[in-house]
């Protein structure tokens, strides 16, 4: 669980979701309190509708064509999940770099096609399906299109995509659990084509109809009409970060639009899950934490800059616990989570979205 003092090398080493829930918590023991009747957080009961946890996932990975161009992780099957490549990358790298004008035209196709996964994804979302079985479709149709699915075997990530179901905030690993009405999904599809990433991070409430922000209580009682304002939040909050993503801006000006937007409606960010650079790598420096006060807020945005801006909201604390597997995270106190994320390139007239939706 995240405490509220770290010292700088634990700080460091946390920067990177999948590197930090890989090697700080693989031999960790599940800590799952929302399973527990009648969680509460300052009086309210949180625990989601239908508490999450560990189910059976098929083993095997996904087929890639020999032919489909691989990042360095996937190229060599003997590269492990501690390779010192993951930590330079991770606190450098090449992603930070300035694109060139026919990279940044790689980018928007590589943003275009993970945008047209993640809505694959999405569509499929209903009660009685299982992530597994999304997870393959989902596969399947990046690999279609030539581009591979960037988080499949990093750090030995066994899926091609992410599903984070109520309380998980990070890192599901699609399973066997059939989908229920009332789960609050947030699916992350990644794809690299020609020697770049683009991410995208969508959430949505299985079998609800949204309601307007304005309609609803923050103090309601009524799970739905929480997610739902969980839901309007980060959005919201994504569109401010945005909207702060433009050349000369910091990375705290980003932190504190994300901060600002989650505060007003009594929603909690994560701090310390993060948006990042991205680009040739899946993940670099500098990192977008949720909170004004992080080692790169002072970092100024400069045009050719691509960046992978994903706050993740939670109703209840922000504090996490990881599973057994290495991977997952959730919520101490069962409260829900939401996350929208994009891609996006700093120009020199704003921003551009990479992974915007098409009409």
């Amino acid at each position: 669980i995240t405490g509220s003092s770290q010292s700088a090398g634990q700080l460091a080493s946390c920067r990177c979701i999948l590197s930090r829930s890989r090697r700080s918590f693989a031999a960790r023991p599940l800590v799952h309190l929302s399973s527990a009747p009648g969680a509460k957080f300052e009086g309210r009961e949180i625990g989601s509708p239908y508490p999450i946890v560990p189910h059976e996932t098929s083993s095997a990975l996904r087929h890639i064509a020999s032919s489909t161009l691989k990042p360095w992780y996937a190229a060599d099957t003997s590269i492990s999940a501690d390779d010192s490549r993951y930590e330079q990358s991770e606190q450098g790298g090449t992603c930070g770099s300035i694109l060139s004008p026919d990279q940044i035209e790689c980018a928007r196709e590589v943003g275009r096609i993970t945008r047209e996964a993640a809505d694959h994804a999405v569509s499929l979302l209903r009660e009685g399906v299982t992530t597994d079985i999304i997870d393959e479709s989902v596969h399947n149709d990046i690999v279609s299109r030539g581009a591979y699915p960037s988080l499949l075997r990093y750090r030995d990530f066994p899926k091609s995509m992410a599903t984070n179901i109520n309380e998980v905030v990070t890192l599901g690993i699609p399973d066997v659990r059939p989908i229920e009405a009332g789960d609050v999904i947030t699916v992350v599809v990644a794809c690299f084509v020609d020697g770049l990433h683009c991410k995208v991070c969508e959430t949505t409430v299985v079998g609800g109809n949204e309601l307007q922000v304005e309609e609803i209580p923050c103090d309601s009682s009524n799970r739905l009409e929480r997610s739902n304002l969980l839901l309007q939040t980060a959005r919201d909050a994504l569109g401010e970060a945005i909207r702060e993503s433009k050349t000369g801006a910091t990375i705290g000006d980003i932190s504190s639009a994300i901060q600002s937007i989650a505060g007003s409606r009594g929603c909690r960010v994560v701090k310390r899950l993060s948006g990042h650079g991205i680009g040739a790598e899946l993940q670099c420096a500098p990192y977008v934490t949720n909170t004004s006060r992080n080692s790169d807020s002072s970092t100024r945005l400069e045009p050719g800059m691509m960046m992978s801006i994903a706050p993740i909201l939670v109703e209840g604390h922000s504090a996490y616990a990881h599973w057994s597997n290495g991977f997952t995270a959730c919520t101490v106190d069962g409260g829900v989570g939401a996350q929208f994320g994009a891609t996006v390139l700093i120009t020199e007239g704003g921003t551009e979205i990479l992974t915007s939706a098409r009409s």
